[in-house]
């Protein structure tokens, strides 16, 4: 309203009742009505302006696995969350928001929110981040054998062991790969589905027993 007038708010275009607070306190819409009066005659305007106002519900949370996990490190941009809009905080209530950057630790728990139409959802996802860092198996760095022996033959300590015929890269050696005198093989070990970037050395030694 302009300078020297006064705005009371209705619950009709016409008639009805004042409106002292026009609010809205839940999910819904109503519309309220706007009408001007001088100070000085108490003249009204002719017509009422409606305004409408209307609450959304609160988006529901994100969906997503509730435990992620990776290998050797991972930041927020690695989490996965399905929903709009997605924003990771670093507690269930308030707390802080990530940066997509972010490096994540193991076991730590993170939280995602989505937002629709502008309303950022209450609830929260929470997300349990596992990071897995393999280490090098263990064994003999020098095994024995008479005659003759294959991968299969080879021990060595860790989970999944897979052989390799060099430090890096190489090729995968099948169990049933024949093993030669003064050969040098590679042993990684895979836990959570994540392989070992070091490689256990292992020198084969055959001997060649006379009939």
């Amino acid at each position: 309203v302009g300078s020297g007038e006064t705005l009371t708010w209705y619950d009709s275009a016409t008639g009805g009742s004042v409106v002292t607070s026009p609010t809205l306190s839940s999910v819904g819409t109503v519309t309220y009505y706007a009408e001007a009066s001088n100070d000085t005659t108490g003249c009204i305007s002719e017509t009422r302006t409606s305004v409408t106002l209307t609450l959304d519900a609160a988006p529901t949370p994100p969906t997503g696995d509730a435990a992620q996990s990776f290998c050797y490190s991972a930041t927020v941009s690695d989490l996965s969350a399905t929903g709009e809009n997605i924003q990771w905080y670093d507690s269930a209530t308030g707390g802080n928001i990530l940066e997509s950057s972010t490096i994540l630790s193991n076991v730590q728990i993170v939280y995602a929110t989505q937002t629709i139409n502008g309303c950022e959802s209450l609830d929260r996802l929470p997300v349990i981040v596992q990071i897995t860092v393999p280490q090098t198996p263990t064994g003999d760095s020098s095994q024995s054998f008479c005659d003759s022996a294959t991968i299969s033959d080879l021990q060595v300590t860790g989970e999944n062991i897979q052989w390799y015929d060099a430090a890096t890269g190489g090729n995968l050696l099948d169990s049933s790969t024949a093993l030669t005198d003064g050969q040098v093989v590679y042993a990684t070990q895979t836990i959570n589905g994540c392989e070992s970037n070091s490689r256990f050395e292992v020198s084969i030694a055959i001997t060649i027993i006379p009939e």
